[in-house]
């Protein structure tokens, strides 16, 4: 932790030391064992929509009367909305301060995804280092689709990340990142 002093008068001529202080634990998201994570609510409404911009006419995504009457006793989400809702993470939290692509990922699905489930979708870094063969950082995650009130996981995944132009990665991280030709 930084702290600097500065001095200042006041009007009365008394001297008046101000702490100013400054945390400088900079959050480096790309630490191994840091996770980033968003929360997120399947609906019917969603999951139609996105079964439909997917071209999924499976009636397990549309039809109530039909998904209530399956072995998952209502709707669920395509395989498609489930492992996209997870990447999008990736997205949101690694494409803040540059480039950054998808090289990778395999999902197991553990269990349906129902309408109205409240989950947590949650990344954890793995391994991070610079990459000649690809010109940037590669970041390698394992990830997580959860259900926030029964704890269950609904889906498992690991992926890479390259990491292009000037994305943000704290100098101490930079100075110990590890350099792999592939």
């Amino acid at each position: 932790m930084k702290v600097r002093r500065r001095w200042r008068w006041v009007e009365r001529g008394a001297l008046v030391v101000t702490l100013i202080v400054y945390i400088s634990a900079y959050w480096d998201p790309f630490e191994i064992g840091r996770s980033v994570s968003r929360s997120y609510l399947f609906t019917y409404e969603n999951i139609a929509a996105y079964a439909d911009m997917a071209g999924d006419p499976n009636p397990l995504h549309h039809d109530t009367a039909f998904a209530a009457g399956s072995r998952f006793g209502g709707v669920i989400a395509s395989a498609a909305h489930s492992t996209g809702v997870l990447v999008s993470v990736l997205a949101d939290k690694f494409s803040k301060n540059g480039g950054a692509v998808g090289l990778g990922f395999t999902f197991t699905l553990r269990r349906a995804v129902k309408a109205g489930a409240s989950t947590d979708l949650v990344w954890t870094v793995a391994a991070v280092y610079r990459s000649e063969k690809l010109s940037g950082i590669v970041v390698e995650l394992t990830g997580e689709t959860r259900d926030r009130e029964t704890d269950q996981v609904y889906l498992m995944a690991k992926g890479r990340m390259l990491l292009i132009g000037e994305a943000e990665i704290s100098a101490a991280a930079r100075g110990r990142l590890e350099t792999r030709s592939t």
